[in-house]
């Protein structure tokens, strides 16, 4: 019997905490708000699936930890920095075959709802 691949988009959606990332002398030292949204495409054994266990599919837990790691290294000067070792991070998981990986300041402008990145980086 072939095994069928079954594809799976694993979203985490509206992460938010706060953390130093910016080039601004302030962002250095003050945190500020940021919001993560990512979309993982996965792949995985569609029997799998069907035995129920999760050390089989992707673990959205690992990248919510993996992504709050990150943040609390240190600052990071530039949100498309941030993302990169985001994607990076969700990409050493072979079932990730492309991730895209959106980073939002809200509290940049005033007349803005905020300002962002993002990230499209893929399995080749």
């Amino acid at each position: 019997m072939d095994t069928q691949i079954t594809h799976i988009t694993v979203k985490l959606k509206n992460h938010r905490f706060y953390m130093l990332i910016g080039i601004d002398d302030s962002e250095k030292i003050t945190p500020q708000e940021v919001i993560i949204n990512a979309e993982l495409d996965v792949e995985c054994k569609l029997e799998n699936l069907k035995a129920d266990n999760i050390g089989d599919v992707y673990n959205y837990v690992a990248l919510k930890n993996d992504i709050e790691a990150i943040a609390n290294k240190g600052h990071i000067g530039l949100i498309e920095n941030f993302a990169e070792q985001i994607a990076d991070c969700a990409l050493t998981n072979a079932m990730v075959k492309r991730c895209r990986i959106y980073i939002q300041k809200p509290d940049v402008f005033s007349n803005l709802d905020s300002v962002g990145v993002e990230l499209t980086k893929e399995r080749v």
